[in-house]
């Protein structure tokens, strides 16, 4: 569990220096990893829930050599459901609604899913 999350932040710190679109091939957004980044979402600040959204995305879950069709299929009911819970934070932060409206636009674009799953 917390290799991923330190995978995620090593990530995020090498895209911050070196690369904007740098794609790192993971074989399934699981249960873990999903309570993990709704974990640290929630215990964020704007700034943070941005950047760690960008280092999710910023990954690839559906490379034919790492995931499985079923992975794939898993993997996109993982981010419904992160749409659902991201569509449902009841934040008072206008800043923090436009972000959390934003990594669900990129996650629908992402894996064509329905925003309003």
């Amino acid at each position: 569990q917390s290799k991923v999350m330190a995978k995620i932040n090593n990530i995020k710190k090498f895209r911050q220096r070196f690369v904007k679109d740098y794609n790192l091939p993971i074989n399934i957004f699981d249960d873990n990893l999903f309570e993990m980044f709704t974990k640290k979402y929630n215990a964020s600040d704007n700034s943070t829930k941005r950047d760690i959204s960008s280092a999710l995305l910023g990954l690839t879950f559906d490379h034919p050599e790492y995931s499985s069709e079923e992975n794939i299929h898993n993997t996109k009911e993982r981010f419904e459901r992160l749409i659902r819970y991201l569509g449902a934070f009841d934040d008072t932060d206008s800043i923090a609604k436009l972000i959390n409206k934003s990594v669900i636009e990129k996650i629908s674009d992402k894996f064509e899913l329905s925003q309003n799953t």
